[in-house]
């Protein structure tokens, strides 16, 4: 039946690809998950493939496998990008992939790296600079774990301060957002915490200094946690996210640049974001595009924050500017001849649109700031396009009426397009392909996690392919009622391959 459904949709999907092995190391596993938007505009992703996967993790090796799963569905021909990690494997199967797949634009959107994949090699690189500051702080709660009796008293000591006796986040070495839950909570417990340490350890100093710059440090970390969840989901459109989501974190480099505290720390972490980020990917800076909000013409002034208020670094933006839109216009004149003849395309003159917009406030939000600042200029305006124009440039010269966002509505960008989709019929499919491709490899990692519950110590030895069937069972069950959500304690380690996988790779190019 999904081999059916697949090879009708009248459209391409996205895909995430990644591989596992299990507690044991028994069994290597890779999966597949598919994405797509329905005909109610509604996110769906499905698994394709749970299996086996114990040769050589050589890029021959996943490309031969990849290419299994994607002519069994009949769907080599309908796949508009794929997601994988950073590993330089995954990456060297791409050319062999967009021969294969035969992408739009000659697969200029068709590799995605998994954006929470880089967020983490960011944060590692920078907190390796912070390792005195933070480390002490770090002995301090292993002292406390290791010791119930020292648990004991502190629960005492914390009673008797009319605190809370919270049980602290497990620092995870290769999760950066458990040693940021951990910094974050443990500042506000830092008065209880010296007292109790220096009571029953001698060894584990904790001065003013460290505090400082666990506060200091935890204010920048906290914009690329934020940033980390907000770009995870998987049932809403993470790609026209991911510019404003950079602003915010290229604001907080802007400002921890002039703490001497932090000054390594942001500078390691800045250089490790601009050997992947210093030019957005194709699939990023169209997707702003596809913001209502935004659109072609905001573009530069996006760009002109990130560049020169954030990161402070020379950028040709009208250059960049002019290949947005030259992409742009291809990638339209692409599914124009491809869907144009079956579809039934009434761009009308004049249209007056209201609907919600988009604001918000907090710490170092460069990227709400002006998408609210682009939200309210365009408030109250009228609109008229002409019928010489062709679709794509209606919806450009277009001003659409927006209404502010309350605390109960806010703006729904895949509702915008479907109430839209009668005047923009092509470009509204090219918003289902942009805007239903994920920015990270979250959905299959949440595969690995249902993989890894049914894998308990009495099922360690469960034969392979019957671990595969349950646990495509469960993940099917629970995406097809959109029921999926990031597991916060999930076994799956999401970063656990990172540091190898940033040792092996010697392309950080935009693909």
């Amino acid at each position: 039946m999904m081999e059916n459904f697949l090879e009708k949709y009248n459209g391409r999907f996205s895909v995430c690809a990644d591989i596992w092995s299990d507690h044991w190391r028994m069994h290597s596993y890779i999966g597949v998950t598919c994405h797509y938007m329905d005909n109610a505009w509604a996110i769906q992703k499905r698994i394709l493939a749970f299996r086996v996967f114990d040769d050589k993790h050589t890029a021959a090796n996943i490309f031969r496998l990849l290419r299994i799963i994607f002519t069994e569905y009949k769907i080599e021909n309908k796949i508009f990008a794929i997601g994988f990690d950073n590993a330089s494997n995954n990456t060297a199967t791409i050319p062999g992939l967009i021969e294969l797949c035969k992408p739009y634009l000659s697969g200029k959107f068709f590799h995605q790296r998994c954006a929470c994949h880089v967020f983490n090699l960011c944060v590692q690189k920078g907190l390796k600079t912070l390792e005195q500051f933070i480390q002490p702080i770090k002995d301090a709660f292993y002292f406390l774990w290791k010791h119930p009796s020292v648990m004991k008293s502190w629960a005492a000591y914390c009673k008797q301060n009319g605190r809370c006796a919270i049980r602290f986040p497990r620092d995870v070495p290769t999760r950066w957002n458990s040693t940021y839950k951990l910094l974050a909570r443990s500042y506000e417990y830092r008065d209880l915490l010296v007292t109790v340490i220096q009571y029953h350890i001698s060894h584990i100093n904790l001065y003013q200094s460290h505090w400082d710059v666990c506060s200091n440090v935890c204010g920048l970390l906290k914009v690329f946690y934020t940033a980390t969840n907000n770009l995870s989901g998987v049932y809403y459109p993470t790609t026209n996210l991911f510019i404003i989501e950079s602003l915010n974190i290229a604001g907080a480099f802007a400002h921890c640049k002039f703490d001497s505290q932090l000054h390594e720390f942001d500078t390691a972490m800045k250089d490790k974001w601009l050997e992947y980020y210093k030019e957005f990917p194709n699939i990023y800076l169209i997707a702003l595009c596809f913001d209502p909000h935004c659109r072609l013409e905001s573009l530069p002034d996006y760009l002109s924050v990130y560049y020169e208020q954030g990161l402070k670094i020379d950028y040709d933006v009208d250059m960049c500017c002019a290949r947005v839109k030259t992409l742009l216009f291809e990638l339209y004149d692409d599914y124009l001849r491809v869907y144009g003849p079956s579809l039934n395309i009434d761009v009308p003159q004049t249209q007056n649109v209201s609907c919600s917009s988009s604001s918000s406030s907090g710490f170092f939000n460069l990227g709400y700031n002006l998408l609210s600042k682009k939200t309210k200029k365009l408030r109250g305006s009228s609109s008229s396009c002409s019928t010489t124009y062709s679709e794509l440039e209606s919806y450009l010269n277009t001003s659409f009426k927006f209404i502010e966002d309350t605390e109960d509505k806010k703006f729904d960008i895949l509702h915008w397009w479907n109430e839209h989709e009668r005047y923009f019929p092509i470009l509204a499919m090219i918003a289902k392909q942009i805007l239903s491709t994920p920015v990270s490899t979250v959905a299959v990692e949440q595969q690995f996690s249902a993989g890894g519950n049914i894998l308990d110590p009495k099922c360690s030895l469960m034969n392979p392919k019957s671990l595969q069937i349950q646990a495509s069972i469960e993940y099917w069950t629970k995406a097809q009622y959109r029921q999926q959500e990031i597991d916060q304690e999930e076994p799956y380690d999401f970063f656990k391959d990172d540091q190898q996988a940033e040792s092996q790779t010697d392309d950080h190019g935009n693909d």
